[in-house]
């Protein structure tokens, strides 16, 4: 060997792909690891199958071939240059060499001219997952040889049975990575889930008292659920995504990382940020209004941005974003709030309303009040709306609002829904002692009280025992509490009318409202929401709208009550509208037990404003 190194010999030109190439190699991370009896038993197998001393899995580097597994040969690599496998890497398959001593290429070569005394070459390249050349499955011989087609089919099989087992340990690698990887992030969105954002951005937290803080933003869709429920997971995909997209390009020149609290929203945490928060918000918002595209069934969409500084705790600072997000108007369209002392003395209110409100449940400090409900077209009362009441030694004046999101977040809805439905039934029992006149009584449930197959039994036996008809009674839901769960709280709905109760469909319009539901659910009258109310003289398309909601529902049956009538201009528009019954304060505003009282006696009825036809 050592003579034919003075005559010269033609080394392989390096491929145009060689720094991919040699990236995929070193991915395998398979260079000078021991031998495997799951190779060697392929080299051996393909020596013997194909008749050949000597048969190679050699993977090609910067400066050598280097053997997996040898059959037949001592050495475990050979110089790059002098690498008959570094030809192969140029051809897509097999590279074949019938007879050294007539190639030029070869014939001055070391490995010809010493030890083996290579006269056949034939190698099947091997390829990385990404179909880059790593190597070949090689044969030698000692002697020329004309290899057959049939030849070439067993050679290149057996490379990719060699090619299947060296890529399965990157693939089973890479494998792992992605379900470790899937574990922690969230499928609709790319970003991380809530526990490994945190974990991410404790561990990359600015320093206290730096000139740069850390900022985090909390991005609530609050009706996403509701988009799901209504229009299914391919319109659901269809707006989380692209805000999640949109946020990802808003803050690409920040140090970012990005979260999904799932049912909640989505955050962005911003490390060393230089601007202010109300500088972070409006980028947000105003990325959000510029590129945001709906799908047409999603006329529009709330979205609320929170923002705060970033505290030593990532989770309580998440918690300042909510209620940052939380306290700001509820409607649609894209707003933003600043985390401030205000919100977190709301925050700290809301938190006392929570602890205390079991306690006046339990103590009956709770009191309703009733807003009757009047007819358009003769003044007379044909029902009335319960609603809650709280005054607190402590806390003051607890607004229905405040009890309901003390509720929710207490986890105390069907204790409450059911103080409120006993409390409704008494009053509706003492005006019947007093020799009053009741009239239909309406209470409001949440989506919890639907998910207790209990409740028509519990409504059955409260009627009885107080001796109220069924038909004084009636339940407002809101189409979101029916669609968090459809399928289950039909039936439960029809129960509950079977007894003889009536529903009536509350803020109708304010959401993507659904024929299709409507039509199946057992509803008698539908309430339309007092925001297109305020903007039926004003705003053309809130009349439009309230207009088409009345002829819908009488087409299907329905009576329809409009909620929030403040003025006579509303009352001359809905009564042109042929809308059934009015709610407002107009006629009335909320009042007690006692004072509601005076409406239920024979023959009165409210004056009405002027109408004109």
């Amino acid at each position: 060997m050592s003579n034919a190194k003075s005559v010269p010999y033609h080394s392989a030109e390096t491929p145009d792909n060689e720094n991919e190439r040699l990236t995929a190699l070193f991915k395998l991370q398979i260079l000078d690891t021991a031998p495997e009896p799951r190779f060697d038993r392929l080299t051996e197998l393909a020596a013997d199958v194909l008749n050949a001393p000597i048969a190679l899995i050699s993977l090609v580097d910067e400066s050598r071939q280097w053997f997996k597994s040898s059959c037949g040969f001592a050495a475990t690599q050979t110089p790059r240059e002098q690498a008959f496998c570094s030809h192969a890497l140029h051809y897509d398959e097999v590279m074949l060499v019938d007879d050294t001593l007539t190639d030029e290429r070869f014939r001055h070569n070391p490995l010809v001219t010493g030890e083996p005394f290579v006269r056949f070459y034939a190698g099947a390249v091997l390829h990385s997952p990404e179909g880059l050349p790593l190597g070949t499955l090689c044969l030698f011989d000692t002697r020329p040889r004309t290899f057959s087609k049939k030849e070439q089919r067993q050679l290149v099989a057996f490379s990719r049975l060699v090619q299947a087992e060296m890529n399965q340990d990157i693939t089973d690698a890479q494998s792992r990575m992605r379900s470790q990887l899937s574990a922690h992030l969230d499928p609709m969105t790319g970003f991380f889930n809530y526990a490994e954002f945190c974990n991410r951005c404790e561990v990359i937290l600015s320093p206290q008292g730096e000139k740069d803080q850390d900022a985090l933003m909390f991005i609530s869709l609050p009706q996403l659920d509701f988009i799901y429920r209504v229009h299914g997971l391919e319109t659901y995909q269809s707006v989380i995504g692209p805000v999640a997209q949109i946020l990802v390009r808003a803050f690409a020149n920040e140090k970012t990382l990005f979260g999904r609290q799932l049912r909640e929203g989505l955050l962005v945490f911003i490390n060393g940020n230089q601007q202010s928060l109300e500088e972070l918000a409006k980028k947000a918002q105003q990325a959000l209004r510029d590129e945001i595209q709906l799908p047409s069934s999603v006329p529009d969409l709330a979205i609320r941005i929170g923002v705060a500084k970033v505290i030593n705790n990532i989770d309580q600072t998440t918690y300042h974003c909510k209620a940052a997000a939380r306290f700001m108007p509820q409607e649609k369209g894209i707003h933003y709030n600043i985390f401030s002392d205000e919100d977190y003395l709301a925050e700290s209110r809301a938190s006392d309303i929570a602890l205390r409100l079991l306690h006046a449940i339990e103590e009956d400090e709770l009191n309703l009040h009733f807003q009757p409900k009047v007819s358009v077209s003769t003044g007379h009362i044909l029902g009335a709306e319960a609603l809650l009441r709280w005054s607190d030694h402590k806390l003051g004046e607890v607004s229905p609002e405040e009890v309901v999101k003390a509720a929710v977040s207490a986890d105390l809805v069907t204790v409450l829904d059911n103080w409120v439905l006993a409390a409704a039934i008494k009053q509706i029992a003492y005006w019947q002692t007093a020799d009053l006149e009741p009239v239909p009584i309406s209470i409001n449930l949440g989506a919890e009280s639907f998910a207790e197959p209990a409740l028509p039994s519990r409504i059955q036996t409260l009627l009885t025992t107080y001796k109220v008809p069924a038909e004084l009674l009636q339940i407002e839901v809101l189409e979101t509490a029916i669609l968090h769960d459809f399928d289950s709280i039909l039936p439960i709905m029809q129960a509950i009318t079977h007894i003889g109760v009536e529903f009536a469909l509350d803020d109708f319009g304010t959401e993507y409202s659904s024929l299709r539901y409507l039509q199946r659910l057992p509803i008698s009258v539908i309430k339309i929401d007092r925001s297109f109310v305020q903007g039926l003289v004003a705003n053309q398309e809130d009349a439009a709208l309230a207009m088409g909601i009345i002829s819908i529902a009488h087409d299907l049956g329905m009576k329809v009550i409009a909620e929030g009538v403040e003025n006579r201009e509303q009352y001359v528009v809905l009564r042109s509208f042929q809308c059934d019954e009015i709610q407002g304060n107009l006629f009335c505003a909320a009042c007690s037990g006692d004072e509601i009282a005076d409406y239920l006696l024979p023959n009165f009825c409210f004056p009405l404003p002027a109408f004109h036809q």
